[in-house]
């Protein structure tokens, strides 16, 4: 994660486990095992009795270890990984798990597993100190020697997490040290006179993957002022009444709405569009009226039928694997998956290319998995294979599926994705 300048980074097999981020920085780790040592020597096992007495007598540390050993525990997860490798998968019972994902982020139930283990690296020799504060009054020098070896190791350990966190402490400093001046994304004349148009009282568009451009686009209408169908601080708008005013919304267009399509991921939606499309600060934007700006030409639509999907930085990928100058290769075991592009109803043709094809199963779905997507006159080899499906309602995350099933690496240079009519034509 970057924030140790002695330990090398791991890398994760997910780009959710950022989460779970724990580190305790060097200097704890060094107080803490200093710590442990010191209280692993005050124990006298031959002396030591399991009895209700203990029990009782330790209740405070038991308390406190509990606790720790609950955090981890809620904090743990199913999916054992060591690096960016997967070791295991652990089932576990479906009312199990119900409950465990009340809690979007369960990583972060470490943190109370984080401040005990601090507070003890720090406060754990207490008893050794009180300890010496029982010597006879003819021995102060032998506590004032212990107190002082403990402010030393104190004072080594702050300095070690100090230098250790260093690099991260001038990132932060740097961040809000900064002078940052708000500059709103949409710079095009297009939108001061697209705002000329008085029925336009709504922006429909599916929230951007950029937040800097949804604050962007709530600053026009806010200025505007115009409803927005999305937004997002640190969480999102999911309201079943809202989603089906705006399928609604998206299904019969209409001249008070002006309609945003702001992902690349949405360019198969955007060349669908019932009425005119705009193109302005790499947004296309349609409206069923007329707006004193240059529409896209029919060929700037066309194009927009097909797409590329180019491959970089291990996007959308599991397992082992590499993106190196747009080509992808996929390990035994790899999977690729995305690239989530919003498919309106009707028939695709899909087409990869690659090497090694003839071994990779190749599957497609949406919905996060949830709603597989048969495909038609599936041919295979090994540089290529092709395929068809037919989009019986409008997908809003359209993902294509290569799964490396060989003993070998495969290579994917491309992946097209173009509309069919109804004919199995390439639309015009």
């Amino acid at each position: 994660m970057g924030w140790s300048i002695f330990l090398k980074d791991l890398k994760t097999y997910t780009t959710g486990q950022y989460e779970g981020f724990a580190y305790l920085g060097l200097g704890v780790l060094f107080l803490l095992f200093v710590t442990l040592l010191h209280a692993v020597s005050e124990i006298h096992f031959s002396s030591v009795k399991l009895n209700k007495e203990m029990a009782a007598g330790q209740i405070e540390k038991i308390a406190y270890t509990l606790i720790v050993l609950l955090s981890l525990m809620a904090a743990v997860s199913p999916t054992i990984s060591f690096g960016e490798h997967l070791l295991a998968k652990v089932p576990i019972p479906a009312a199990i798990e119900k409950i465990w994902s009340i809690f979007r982020a369960s990583g972060r139930l470490v943190w109370p597993a984080v401040y005990f283990l601090v507070l003890f690296a720090i406060c754990g020799d207490r008893v050794f100190v009180d300890r010496c504060s029982t010597l006879p009054a003819n021995q102060p020098e032998k506590l004032g020697r212990r107190i002082d070896l403990k402010l030393l190791i104190l004072a080594f350990c702050i300095l070690l997490q100090v230098i250790d966190l260093s690099d991260r402490f001038k990132s932060i400093h740097n961040r809000f040290a900064t002078e940052v001046q708000y500059q709103s994304m949409l710079s095009d004349p297009f939108w001061e006179e697209a705002m000329k148009e008085e029925k336009i009282e709504h922006f429909i568009f599916t929230k951007p993957g950029d937040q800097a451009l949804l604050y962007s686009i709530t600053e026009l209408a806010s200025n505007h002022q115009i409803d927005i169908g999305d937004f997002y601080f640190a969480r999102g708008i999911k309201n079943g009444t809202i989603q089906e005013t705006l399928n609604e919304a998206w299904s019969n267009p209409r001249d008070d709405n002006l309609y945003l399509f702001t992902q690349k991921e949405e360019r198969l939606r955007a060349a669908r569009f019932k009425g005119n499309l705009y193109h302005a600060d790499d947004i296309f934007i349609g409206y069923t009226g007329e707006l004193n700006a240059q529409k896209m030409t029919e060929q700037e639509v066309r194009d927009l039928l097909f797409i590329d999907v180019t491959f970089q930085d291990k996007k959308y990928m599991k397992g082992d694997g590499e993106d190196k100058d747009g080509i992808r290769y996929l390990e035994p075991g790899g999977l690729s998956y995305g690239p989530y592009v919003a498919a309106p109803k009707g028939i695709y043709k899909v087409t990869v290319l690659g090497k090694g094809l003839q071994s990779a199963n190749v599957f497609c779905h949406y919905n996060n998995g949830s709603t597989p997507i048969d495909i038609y006159n599936l041919k295979q080899s090994n540089e290529r294979i092709e395929f068809e499906l037919n989009a019986v309602e409008d997908i809003p995350n359209l993902e294509v599926l290569i799964q490396n099933r060989s003993d070998s690496q495969i290579q994917i240079e491309n992946i097209w994705i173009t509309v069919w009519d109804d004919d199995r034509r390439e639309v015009e």
